[in-house]
């Protein structure tokens, strides 16, 4: 990757830290609308790649597709697992092995 592919890189990806931020920042009333959970979590972890990039976690995208439409507010559910991410983010840090959960009660 040459110095003009990581500059338009790291613009766009401040770019979304900004609007990500000001999203955050105009919240002023609750606005329930019926959504899926998936493009929250995504987005929200656009949100966090970069720190997950800087402690070299990954994380394994596996979603159920039955997961039903609820009533929320999508950008307070943003912050919720924002939160959520960051402290997990903080919480991995010098650990060597990763931890794994499972669905369902499986191992």
């Amino acid at each position: 990757m040459d110095v003009s592919d990581r500059i338009e890189k790291s613009a766009l990806r401040a770019d979304n830290i900004v609007k990500g931020l000001l999203s955050y920042s105009r919240q002023i009333s609750i606005k329930m609308e019926e959504g899926a959970m998936v493009p929250v979590i995504e987005e929200t972890l656009s949100f966090v790649e970069h720190q997950l990039h800087l402690k070299r976690i990954t994380v394994d995208r596996q979603f159920s597709q039955a997961l039903p439409v609820i009533m929320m507010d999508s950008n307070q559910m943003k912050q919720v697992f924002t939160n959520l991410f960051t402290n997990a983010i903080e919480g991995h840090a010098g650990r060597r092995h990763p931890r794994h959960s499972r669905r369902n009660g499986n191992r």
